[in-house]
């Protein structure tokens, strides 16, 4: 049986820079949105359609790191399990969420998150390349 997990993505507001989360839009004109739901009162919100940077979406894997931040695609991670010691990005491959990370002699990539593994979001490759 398959786990529900919430669909959502993110992107960076194109005028601001904030994070926008919600669901993906995409214009013809290849422009990309994120309808996102905002607070317009005590009780009332509205659905508001926000223009993001091109190339910043990302989508929500469903998990959460060991302090309980979100993680998603292209979030640099520090990843612990077993003994493995990596820090990579988050990319879906073929069929999973998989971790690519720099070696000697190349990249590599971890083809499979693991439930068991300690992970910590330390930032992403849109605001954080250094990271890497």
């Amino acid at each position: 049986m398959m786990e529900n997990r919430e669909i959502k993505f993110r992107g960076l507001h194109e005028a601001t820079g904030v994070w926008i989360e919600g669901d993906l839009y995409h214009r013809l004109n290849e422009e990309i949105y994120i309808n996102h739901v905002i607070p317009t009162g005590e009780n009332s919100r509205e659905n508001k359609l926000t223009k993001v940077k091109k190339g910043t979406e990302s989508q929500f894997t469903g998990l959460k790191d060991k302090n309980g931040v979100e993680i998603y695609e292209n979030d640099v991670i520090d990843y612990y399990y077993k003994d493995q010691a990596i820090r990579g990005v988050v990319q879906f491959g073929k069929v999973s969420w998989c971790i690519f990370y720099k070696t000697p002699k190349g990249f590599d990539r971890l083809n499979r998150l693991s439930p068991k593994a300690e992970i910590e979001v330390i930032g992403n490759i849109y605001e954080n390349p250094e990271l890497l």
